[in-house]
C-alpha cells in the first residue's frame, strides 16, 4: 500500500521553485525583485489593445513581432531580468481581470521562452489595472545602464 509522504511534495516544491520560478516574490528561494543592478528601463510597452484580443491571452501577431525582436536584441547580451506586467482589459469583474492579466504576461514569458531567452531570468507578473503590457529589464551587476 502506498503511504504519502510529505518529504516528495516538499522536493517537488524546491524543484518548482528552483528550476521553474515559482516562488513568493521576495521571500525565500525563487527569483523574486532582481535588485543586484540598476535598470536599464523599458524594453517594450504595447498598449493592451495591440498586444492581446479582449478577454483573451493570446499574443497578437503584432505583439509577436515586436517580442521576436527584443529575443534577437537580448540573445549573447547581458540581462539579468525581465519584468513582464501583463495588463487587464478595461470591462469585466476585478478578479477575472487580475487572472487575465497574469494570464497574459505568463503568455508572453512563455513567448519568450520559446525563442531562447532563460526562464529563470523572467518574472511575470499580472496588474489588473495597468492598459499596456510593459517589459523592464535590469542589467547585470557591475554594468550599469547602456
Amino acid at each position: 500500500m502506498y503511504r504519502f509522504k510529505p518529504l516528495y511534495l516538499l522536493s517537488a516544491l524546491a524543484l518548482c521553485v528552483a528550476v521553474a520560478g515559482c516562488g513568493t516574490p521576495g521571500r525565500g528561494p525563487g527569483p523574486g525583485p532582481d535588485r543586484s543592478g540598476p535598470a536599464t528601463g523599458t524594453a517594450l510597452d504595447m498598449p493592451v489593445a495591440e498586444a492581446f484580443a479582449p478577454g483573451r491571452s493570446a499574443v497578437k501577431p503584432a505583439l509577436a513581432r515586436e517580442l521576436n525582436a527584443l529575443a534577437q536584441r537580448l540573445q549573447g547580451r547581458g540581462y539579468s531580468r525581465l519584468r513582464i506586467v501583463g495588463p487587464g482589459d478595461e470591462t469585466g469583474r476585478a478578479t477575472s481581470n487580475r487572472l487575465l492579466a497574469l494570464d497574459r504576461a505568463h503568455s508572453v514569458r512563455d513567448y519568450l521562452i520559446a525563442r531562447g531567452l532563460s526562464v529563470t531570468r523572467l518574472q511575470a507578473e499580472g496588474l489588473a489595472a495597468s492598459r499596456s503590457l510593459e517589459i523592464h529589464i535590469t542589467a547585470p551587476p557591475g554594468r550599469g545602464s547602456r
